[in-house]
């Protein structure tokens, strides 16, 4: 599996020194996908676009998934 791990650590280093988050979020992946238990695994989805004027408004799918405050995303 492919999980994102950008924001657990350095970006300038391909390593992350906090290897429990990546941890977890290759566990969850296994336990989704291989599994097929019901845990979220995956980040926010692309699921279209509009065009409003000069403005593009990207819509994303995000189940199950919370914001650090425990809350769904907001924005």
């Amino acid at each position: 599996g492919v999980i994102p791990a950008i924001d657990a650590g350095d970006v300038h280093d391909i390593h992350p020194r906090d290897k429990h988050t990546i941890g977890i979020r290759l566990a969850n992946w296994a336990r989704a996908t291989v599994y097929q238990q019901p845990v979220a695994w995956t980040g926010p989805r692309f699921n279209a676009m509009r065009i409003a004027g000069n403005e593009a408004h990207l819509l994303f799918t995000a189940d199950g998934l919370r914001t650090h405050d425990g809350k769904p995303p907001r924005g």
